[in-house]
């Protein structure tokens, strides 16, 4: 038998985000979809439209753009291994640069990745273990794997 609370996600885990590996040493932090920040934000963002939206008169790159926004501050919440496609050069994590790589159709598998990620509930348990990413690597924040360094 399992007791549910086991079962239960563990709050800064959902909000924070936990590492995942997504290919070729492109990790990338996600927060649990749904969580608290996310919904508020949403809620904020999508209510000056709500008229709109219940017409169904919103263009639907608008409820898009905002989207990717709200996915780029409150669900993909830091990257390592992304490097810029010109120079070669480690690409920081920043909102802005997580919202021009999820608006740009080139990489829609990467975003299809980070929206599948958060909906993992697994993920996001308390008694779940990240994968071991050994203690010299870090994120693009300088922070260090387990995701407790500063976050954008």
């Amino acid at each position: 038998m399992t007791k549910l609370s086991s079962l239960m996600p563990d709050p800064s885990r959902e909000k924070d985000g936990v590492w995942a590996h997504y290919a070729s040493g492109v990790r990338a932090r996600i927060a649990r979809a749904n969580n608290p920040a996310y919904l508020t934000a949403h809620r904020k963002a999508f209510h000056p439209h709500r008229s709109k939206l219940r017409r169904g008169e919103m263009p639907v790159q608008e409820v898009a753009s905002i989207l990717v926004r709200l996915h780029a501050e409150h669900i993909l919440r830091d990257w390592s291994g992304i490097d810029d496609e010109a120079t070669g050069e480690p690409v920081p994590y920043s909102v802005e640069k997580a919202v021009e790589y999820l608006s740009d159709p080139r990489f829609s598998h990467f975003y299809e990745w980070v929206l599948e990620t958060s909906g993992e509930l697994d993920l996001f348990r308390a008694d779940e273990r990240e994968e071991s990413l050994g203690n010299s690597e870090r994120s693009s924040n300088g922070a260090s794997p387990s995701g407790t360094g500063p976050s954008s």
